[in-house]
């Protein structure tokens, strides 16, 4: 009898782990992630004059064509299209049927035109910035001064890039939205607008500018409202 008992257990142990097994099988299910085709080259150079024309990008989910959403930002100028003469990240995104996301970039640089400093200021420059401390930026690449009209400009780095170029601390720290109204280059007459610090929000006022054709650079003072914010800047044509 005692035999017939420990079988009967025995018997009631494996049927009570096998119902908790099969109670625990989850169905397994693939998911497709978004997958990118870009035509084109993932960087494109422009000059002043060209349009851009997007060559064109879609998403692939399992293989089947998914919506591919666009945003396009101008990285000084902050021109929601390829438009002004900047530096341009197009993103490029899809989301699958189980809400997870993808992403692709593409960049664009429209190269300012190439005024002659007589006529027009328009260009690339490199810049060195000195700082009342005595601290000096110097050969900082890719301030860009860019013709919105027929005598106003825009100027990419308030203080030539003291921060964001100096110092390596991103495009988020260039101070922004300057513009330079040319009321005569040859007298060097200019009246220029304040630069906006986008991290900080703190302003720059922008004196002093002046274009020496002649050796091909441009020279202003940046006076920031902060402590230690006064700079003095050389902008020289490439």
């Amino acid at each position: 009898m005692k035999q017939i008992k420990i079988i009967a257990l025995l018997c009631l142990a494996i049927g009570f782990f096998s119902c908790e097994e099969e109670s625990d099988i989850v169905e397994s299910k693939i998911t497709y992630l978004p997958k990118f085709e870009a035509a084109g080259e993932d960087y494109i150079e422009l000059t002043c004059v060209e349009d851009f024309v997007d060559p064109g990008t879609i998403a692939i989910e399992g293989g089947t064509e998914i919506d591919v959403n666009t945003v396009v930002k101008g990285k000084y100028f902050g021109a929601s299209s390829v438009s002004t003469p900047d530096e341009y990240v197009i993103s490029y995104s899809a989301v699958n049927v189980d809400g997870i996301p993808g992403a692709y970039m593409r960049e664009v640089f429209k190269k300012p035109c190439d005024g002659d400093l007589v006529t027009n200021i328009s260009g690339i420059y490199s810049s060195t910035v000195t700082r009342i401390t005595g601290a000096v930026q110097a050969d900082l690449n890719n301030v860009y001064i860019v013709q919105l009209s027929d005598n106003t400009y825009g100027l990419s780095h308030g203080i030539g890039g003291y921060y964001d170029l100096g110092l390596e601390y991103g495009p988020d720290y260039a101070s922004l939205g300057a513009v330079i109204t040319a009321n005569d280059i040859g007298s060097n007459d200019f009246t220029v607008s304040d630069a906006t610090f986008p991290v900080w929000g703190n302003v720059v006022q922008i004196t002093n500018f002046k274009v020496d054709a002649s050796t091909g650079t441009i020279t202003y003072h940046g006076s920031g409202n902060f402590g230690n914010g006064e700079f003095d800047v050389v902008l020289k044509k490439k």
